[in-house]
């Protein structure tokens, strides 16, 4: 607690009127347990750190000891639900020398009605996000630049409160932490891609990911009403296995024995290792409607194993890819499945 004049007050918890804190901290890790909602890292860990007063009021000074404290103690992602309305060098030079030490900084840009981005969100070092409605079209209060980086949802979003319960809000408030919870699922991921080619992976290069896998929905690349365009949990995720299954020929039809998978919104590897099985047939629906050009079979030495690597490009329809193994009962096969 940063903002209590009180030293002896270390109580982080929220005190404002529309449970601003707790709402947000819900949209990235409500639990899953069955109740309310679900927030988009369930099994990240929360640090609250209060910079702003009841009224939703603070000073320059306490947002940068927010964001010196989140650096000191070791975090990852820094979820900044604030707004600051003129340029302060202070400021920018501890977001700066964050971002510099590995904390990846991601902010609301705003609630000005097609107005300016506000600060920290439009400092370089920092992730400036935007709100869009139900229909992915941006939100009437959010503003519009050139720092804007990436769009998320930020319409009536439901989330939880203080003292239990749950409510909807709405703004660039509840935009920024979609972003940093799905910033939080790459780096949980064990993501490993050197995407700006440094050497190391670091949030540098999460923070490529999130860019680069974003739903471009204003002017091709960059533009200032949703940076580089819509936040994409799924593209973003991991280039690991996100299936494995097992094809073993039972008695009966080879249909009977098969497998299947559902692959959205990505370009996916398909790694078939053989172990005994003559044959394989891949076959592709959309829609339960057979999409022959897609489909294959692929012939594999009967008496040992082999495998083949094929891709499968899913980036606008949702694919359904069924396995049909061929040959004796007891023979089968691994598919692996990496979002690439």
């Amino acid at each position: 607690n940063f903002i209590s004049l009180d030293p002896d007050n270390h109580d982080p918890c929220d005190d404002s009127s529309n449970s601003h804190g707790p709402h947000v901290a819900g949209i990235i890790a409500a639990e899953h347990n069955g109740e309310g909602v679900v927030g988009v890292a369930p099994e990240a860990s929360i640090y609250a750190i209060k910079v702003l007063d009841g009224a939703g009021f603070g000073s320059v000074s306490t947002v940068i000891a927010g964001i010196e404290w989140a650096l000191a103690h070791g975090m990852d992602v820094a979820s900044v639900s604030i707004q600051v309305g003129m340029h302060f060098q202070s400021l920018e030079q501890a977001c700066n020398a964050a971002y510099d030490a590995g904390l990846l900084l991601v902010a609301a840009a705003g609630n000005t009605f097609g107005g300016d981005v506000m600060y920290p969100a439009a400092y370089d070092s920092v992730i400036g996000v935007t709100a869009t409605n139900m229909d992915d079209l941006p939100l009437s209060l959010s503003p519009v630049g050139p720092e804007l980086e990436l769009a998320a949802p930020g319409a009536a979003i439901p989330s939880t409160i203080a003292g239990g319960g749950y409510g909807l809000l709405s703004g660039t408030s509840q935009a920024a932490p979609h972003v940093a919870g799905v910033a939080a699922l790459v780096l949980s991921s064990g993501f490993e891609q050197d995407l700006n080619g440094d050497g190391t992976v670091d949030h540098r290069d999460i923070r490529l990911r999130l860019q680069e896998t974003a739903l471009d929905m204003g002017e091709p690349g960059l533009d200032p009403v949703y940076g580089y365009g819509l936040l994409s949990a799924g593209a973003a995720g991991p280039a690991s296995p996100v299936s494995h299954l097992s094809v073993t020929r039972l008695p009966g039809t080879p249909w009977a024995s098969a497998k299947s998978a559902t692959l959205s919104d990505g370009v996916f590897e398909i790694t078939i290792v053989n172990d005994g099985l003559p044959r394989i047939d891949v076959e592709v629906f959309e829609d339960d409607v057979h999409l022959k050009e897609l489909s294959e079979f692929y012939n594999f030495c009967a008496t040992g194993s082999s495998e083949v690597t094929f891709q499968m490009d899913s980036t606008a329809p949702t694919l359904v890819v069924v396995f049909v193994p061929r040959g004796r009962p007891g023979a089968s096969a691994d598919v692996y499945i990496e979002r690439l």
